[in-house]
């Protein structure tokens, strides 16, 4: 049986070697037969002033675009591209800043004139409602209220009363870097927060690195009492946490990031951190 079968297997040895020294190929299709020329192509474009910090989409009857760049938040048409509305978010000193004026921050307010640089920029998943935080005003968010295709009015979520130079409860954004996941429960809305901090931002702000903060009704500021998570202070220099998206399933809400693998070490991985959306406290 042997000898019968060896010849039938030797063919079929040739024949296999055969396809990996020469494998077949799809034939290459010129480009020019698949474009026409004559066809002139008028896609709708935008040229931003200034570097795009953020950029969220509005889906609707009339499809929206909001663009954060520095000292100023652009609402534009999502089809076109057209700018329908564009807001001063800075300097904190401008005239032309009336958003920046009408936050009444006390002893907390920064003594110099700052450029606002984009650090956040939410839409709520309930409520017709943009939320945005950026590096100036040490941190402190607005929230937005959206009408039709407009930002009809916005509110400064700060309470003077209850926020100061080294104790500032409503100062949530990060220089270097924050991410946002916005959580309705009724009709309540939990700031979900993340920021990477170092310890030369203790002179000016209060960090954490991860928080949930509970919006108050008032629409002024975060309750008081919120959990957070901190790094050390010993180890907020050497132990960066970098943190690069954020998202949301039924019930939980995470954070991606990387950091280093050991204090001390200088190989880097990457984590995910978990939170419950389905309870204030960070008991999971």
């Amino acid at each position: 049986m042997m000898g019968s079968l060896f010849p039938l297997l030797l063919p079929l040895s040739l024949l296999f070697l055969g396809h990996l020294v020469n494998p077949w190929q799809c034939p290459d299709e010129p480009r020019s037969s698949s474009l026409d020329h004559n066809v002139q192509y008028d896609l709708p474009n935008y040229v931003a002033p200034k570097h795009i910090q953020d950029l969220i989409s509005k889906d609707g009857q009339e499809p929206l675009v909001f663009m954060a760049i520095t000292n100023h938040l652009q609402v534009l048409h999502g089809s076109d591209l057209r700018i329908l509305q564009s807001v001063t978010t800075g300097p904190t000193n401008s005239s032309e800043c009336s958003r920046c004026s009408q936050c009444s921050m006390g002893s907390a307010r920064p003594d110099q004139p700052e450029d606002t640089e984009s650090q956040v920029l939410v839409l709520d998943p309930e409520e017709d409602i943009l939320y945005s935080c950026g590096c100036s005003l040490r941190g402190l968010c607005f929230l937005h209220q959206l009408i039709g295709a407009k930002i009809s009015d916005s509110k400064c979520l700060f309470d003077e009363q209850e926020n100061f130079h080294l104790l500032c409860r409503d100062c949530v954004s990060s220089p270097l870097g924050t991410l946002l996941t916005v959580v309705t429960r009724g009709y309540t809305a939990y700031f979900y927060l993340a920021s990477s901090v170092v310890s030369r931002m203790a002179e000016s702000y209060s960090p954490v690195s991860v928080s949930v903060r509970r919006l108050l009704s008032t629409e002024d500021g975060f309750a008081d009492g919120f959990h957070s998570l901190m790094v050390f202070p010993q180890f907020s220099d050497s132990y960066p946490i970098r943190y690069l998206h954020t998202f949301r399933t039924e019930d939980f809400v995470y954070f991606l990031t990387v950091q280093l693998e050991e204090l001390g070490g200088t190989a880097y991985h990457s984590r995910v951190v978990r939170l419950s959306a389905m309870e204030e406290e960070m008991r999971r």
